[in-house]
This record gives C-alpha cells, structure tokens and sequence, in this order.
C-alpha cells in the first residue's frame, strides 16, 4: 500500500496500483491513471477543490449525510471528510479498480460504496444533505455526448 498525502496533511492510502493508462481512450482511463501520470494537475485540481468546499457556504458546525458520484480514488471524498463533519457517506464510481480502492479505506464514517454509472444514479432522486459530483473535463465532454 501506498499512501497519497494531500495539501501536506491529509492522508489517503491508495490500495491500487498506480499505473499508465496511455494505451485506453480518454474517456476510459481511471483516475488512477491521472494520480500516476498526471501529479501536478491532481495537486492543482486538490488545492481548488479543497479552496471551493472551504468557501461553498456549507455550515461546518452540522452533521451531513453526502453522495458523491464520480468519487475516483477518493481524493475529493478524502477532503470532503476531512472538510465537513459527515455522519455517513455513499460513494458512487464507474472504474471497478476505484471503486475497490474506494472500498479498502477505512474512512472512519459509515460507508457505502457502488459501482454505477453517473447517468444512471443521477436519474434517481438522493436523499442525502450534501450532493458532490466531481467532473473532470473527459466526463463533461462524455456526458454532453450523450
């Protein structure tokens, strides 16, 4: 196991290989690949993630329950945990390789993690209080194709 540390203090173990996925079509590669291949755009991508949940206007004080689709590897969930105080958490990716890694932390919240397609899940209404939905520009261009 490897571990991430992101904005110098935050830690997510990586369970998975880190790996190019050169040889797949854009739209196919996981977000593993960009955390192997692509370090200084994912620490970019951190630092304004992190920067826009600071500044979201979300009351820090609360308890939430969240869903977050396209959760890749866990970066964005890994601040959102570390950002708000979330009860329990449903964690929603396509890549099956994210979404064991997804599975294998132990995020010190109640955890539910599916595998799912972010066209289908977003059909069906969520009761969650706090709805995160990540969009790298391979899933907008994806998306809008569709």
């Amino acid at each position: 196991m490897t571990e991430a540390t992101l904005l110098g203090k935050y830690r997510l173990p990586l369970h998975i290989a880190l790996s190019s996925e050169e040889d797949r079509a854009k739209d196919k590669r996981s977000y593993a690949h960009y955390l192997s291949e692509h370090k200084p755009l994912v620490a970019a991508k951190v630092a304004a993630t992190k920067w826009l949940l600071d500044n979201c206007g979300i009351d820090k004080t609360g308890a939430y329950t969240s869903v977050e689709y396209l959760a890749g590897v866990g970066i964005q969930t890994c601040l959102i945990t570390n950002t708000f105080k979330i009860k329990e958490q449903s964690l929603r990716e396509l890549d099956e390789t994210c979404v064991r890694q997804l599975g294998r932390v132990a995020w010190g919240v109640p955890t539910e993690v599916r595998r799912q397609d972010v066209l289908d899940g977003l059909k069906n209404p969520t009761e969650a209080d706090l709805v995160f939905l990540d969009f790298p520009t391979s899933s907008a261009l994806t998306l809008k194709k569709k």
